[in-house]
């Protein structure tokens, strides 16, 4: 019988990193998500150079939360992939993602040579 790339203990401290950064997310996005409503309820802004400060903060706190949205998504696919027996897999190629690599970012997709290949390929596409 071969053995298994991940303790259980490993799992488990995976598990629980990815399902402590979940928490943080919607935290976060919940705040945003408050803020974003109290903020409706102020009245217009006084003058020009406020309203287009505002809409510049408004961007921004709009990208961020797009961006955590992003995160959480991949964040949720991660722990499905834990019922899957796919958790720690690359998606690219089948390999399993370095242990290292977990450890930083344990929602990861691809092994970092693979994401390397990734970031190439769109730079090259970019020329």
């Amino acid at each position: 019988m071969a053995k298994a790339y991940f303790t259980k203990k490993e799992l488990k401290e995976f598990r629980d990193m990815i399902e402590e950064k979940k928490a943080e997310l919607i935290k976060i996005m919940r705040s945003f998500e408050e803020a974003e409503r109290a903020r409706g309820d102020h009245s217009a802004p006084a003058d020009i150079s406020d309203a287009a400060s505002e809409e510049i903060a408004s961007t921004l706190h709009f990208r961020i939360h797009d961006k955590n949205r992003k995160l959480l998504n991949e964040v949720n696919n991660a722990l499905r992939k834990f019922d899957t027996g796919e958790f720690g897999i690359c998606e690219g190629t089948g390999d399993y993602i370095s242990k290292e690599r977990l450890k930083i970012r344990p929602w990861t997709r691809y092994s970092i040579e693979y994401k390397e290949h990734l970031d190439e390929e769109k730079r090259r596409s970019q020329i």
